[in-house]
Parts: structure tokens; C-alpha cells; sequence
């Protein structure tokens, strides 16, 4: 998966971005974002 605040690609089974250690979920991210907007 793409990490929502630095961009950096990494494999879908981690929590959280190794380049900028922000923690993402896969299924509430993409709803995050589209109510962001």
C-alpha cells in the first residue's frame, strides 16, 4: 500500500510506513480520505 502522508510504497501486510512511521489502515484510510474532501 501508498502511505497517505509520505507517499513511500510498502507491502500491504504493515501497520505503520517504515520511511516516515506513520500508521495506516488499509480500510479506513481510503474512507478517511474520501470524507476529507
Amino acid at each position: 500500500m501508498k502511505c497517505s502522508s509520505c507517499g513511500y510504497n510498502y507491502g500491504d501486510d504493515a501497520r505503520f510506513c517504515p520511511n516516515c512511521g506513520v500508521v495506516n489502515n488499509p480500510g479506513q484510510q481510503m474512507n478517511d480520505q474520501q470524507q476529507g474532501y
